[in-house]
């Protein structure tokens, strides 16, 4: 992780992180290959709890800016605003790797594929960062219903969970979180995700 931290700082330095978002989009397949493998690795990393992920997407981070953007970099971005917060608390900077994955993928790859993924990782661990706990609720409601549409149904069963978990955070009134808990079980039964079912059930034990 260090040697790619100190690489960042050297050849990135204070520029705007938002301007990774106007790097070339790579057109080797070996980068785009290797990103892709990378990405892979992110989601058990993060769940492990372990510095593990920190150096999975510092490493992914490196690789576009030497490389350009790959197809998969806007969910690497967003994965590693969720390190940079959780790891080494700095906020600021994960919220902008947030908005710099999903403003990558809105504005210039447009991969409708990874909407579900790129909504969970920040709306369920980044967006309320800076912003209120029902707008992270809402960009939630919308990956679980991308999910669907493209088949990540793993990951509209993340969505859903998390999209609860902020919910009974906001402090909404009892019968509500109870009528939300009772709908998100519902959704994560229906992508048949039991990590995610299990998800809500710790949620529903604060209602």
């Amino acid at each position: 992780f260090e040697a790619d931290a100190v690489w960042f700082r050297e050849h990135w330095g204070a520029r705007p992180i938002d301007e990774l978002a106007d790097l070339p989009v790579s057109d080797d397949p070996v980068h785009n290959l290797v990103l892709e493998v990378l990405s892979t690795l992110i989601d058990c990393s993060i769940n492990a709890g372990t510095r593990y992920a920190s150096v999975v997407t510092m490493k992914t981070v490196v690789e576009s800016i030497r490389h350009g953007n790959a197809r998969v970099s806007p969910f690497c971005y967003v994965s590693h605003a969720v390190t940079v917060a959780r790891e080494h608390e700095d906020f600021a900077t994960a919220h902008e790797f947030g908005a710099l994955g999903l403003r990558l993928n809105e504005e210039v790859l447009q991969d409708s594929t990874l909407l579900c993924k790129l909504r969970n990782m920040y709306g369920g661990f980044v967006s309320f960062l800076a912003l209120p706990l029902l707008e992270g609720a809402e960009l939630l409601e919308r990956g679980y219903h991308d999910g669907l549409e493209s088949g990540d149904l793993p990951f509209a069963g993340y969505n859903a969970g998390n999209r609860l978990r902020l919910l009974v955070a906001s402090g909404m009134e009892l019968s509500a979180a109870w009528e939300n808990l009772q709908r998100s079980l519902a959704q994560t039964l229906e992508v048949r995700s039991t990590p995610a079912y299990d998800l809500c059930g710790v949620s529903g034990g604060f209602i």
